[in-house]
């Protein structure tokens, strides 16, 4: 417990219980834990424990605290003063004691900031064209080796047989015998030049 101003003291108004000062927006109240003042004389009640809330109910109305107690809140509109001189020890009770308003702030305008420099206009992208990387020429493909065969030689044609020489004795002995035959026929000179008796049905 922050005793703000001592232990007991309560902000100059005699001895007193400890209590802890509650510093808000809505203002500042001291709280008592286990205390209660003015019991069952009540301006106003709500069903819940917000603190929060309850400070601002409190400052809507202009009362001098609330209290809660199981579960529910219940508003003194009795001065903050006269609660604190009739504070009674209350098991389970907490009592929240209103002490001064929020203290208004008061904020000096401030000082307009120079506009700022405009910023300077971005320099134009150079863009670079890099000429088009042109790959070499595939090597060609090794050529395979051409094998030639050559046709086998034909073989020579063989040279057609000459025809055997006719034989001209018998030729000649034909014609001789021929030649007699003939002759003897017509009663010629035979074949070694005798004359031949003809043939015929009579002889000379």
């Amino acid at each position: 417990h922050g005793h703000g101003h001592g232990h007991g003291h309560g902000h100059g108004h005699g001895h007193g219980p400890a209590f802890t000062p509650m510093v808000t927006a809505h203002g500042e109240f001291d709280m008592y834990t286990g205390f209660d003042s003015h019991a069952g004389k009540n301006a106003m009640k709500v069903p819940h424990t917000d603190a929060v809330q309850c400070m601002v109910i409190c400052r809507q109305h202009g009362f001098g605290g609330f209290v809660h107690w199981k579960g529910q809140t219940y508003f003194r509109k009795q001065a903050p003063m006269a609660l604190r001189n009739h504070l009674k020890p209350v098991p389970g009770a907490i009592i929240y004691v209103f002490r001064s308003a929020p203290v208004a702030v008061v904020t000096a305008p401030l000082a307009a900031a120079p506009a700022p420099a405009p910023a300077p206009a971005p320099a134009p992208a150079v863009v670079v064209v890099a000429p088009p990387t042109v790959a070499p020429p595939a090597p060609a493909p090794a050529l395979a080796p051409v094998v030639v065969v050559a046709p086998a030689p034909r073989p020579a044609p063989r040279p057609a047989p000459r025809p055997a020489p006719r034989p001209v004795a018998p030729v000649v002995a034909a014609t001789v015998a021929t030649v007699g035959l003939v002759g003897a026929v017509l009663g010629g000179p035979g074949p070694r030049g005798h004359p031949r008796a003809g043939r015929g049905p009579f002889r000379r």
